[in-house]
């Protein structure tokens, strides 16, 4: 599972900008790219650092199939993939903290929250 602010171009469906950014930032090629949920309100606000502030949709894939290797580029130091249980919900972003917990619990998907 991964997040991006990917931009959604005109044309796009949300399944190909998904597909493209992840390439972009990660050196993955997705396959049968299935709905996870959609995720907005009061937790998704955020201020960035140039000062703009936004509520944020966020829109939710996953994903068992791909292709490719993970690559570092621009925009990461390092990836690599996690297990449920190597993640520590303390420390999660709290913009991806609600998706991320909703895959460990192992309910079933589609979420709307």
């Amino acid at each position: 599972m991964g997040h991006s602010r990917g931009l959604l171009e005109i044309g796009d469906t949300f399944e190909s900008t998904v597909k493209r950014e992840v390439e972009e930032e990660t050196g993955l090629m997705l396959r049968d790219l299935q709905l996870f949920g959609i995720y907005s309100g009061e937790k998704g606000y955020a201020t960035y650092e140039n000062g703009d502030r936004v509520f944020s949709l966020q829109i939710i894939f996953c994903t068992k199939g791909f292709e490719g290797k993970l690559t570092i580029n621009h925009e990461s130091q390092k990836q690599r993939f996690f297990s449920k249980e190597e993640i520590f919900e303390e420390k999660l972003n709290p913009h991806q903290a609600p998706f991320i917990k909703d895959w460990i619990s192992g309910s079933a998907p589609p979420f709307i929250r």
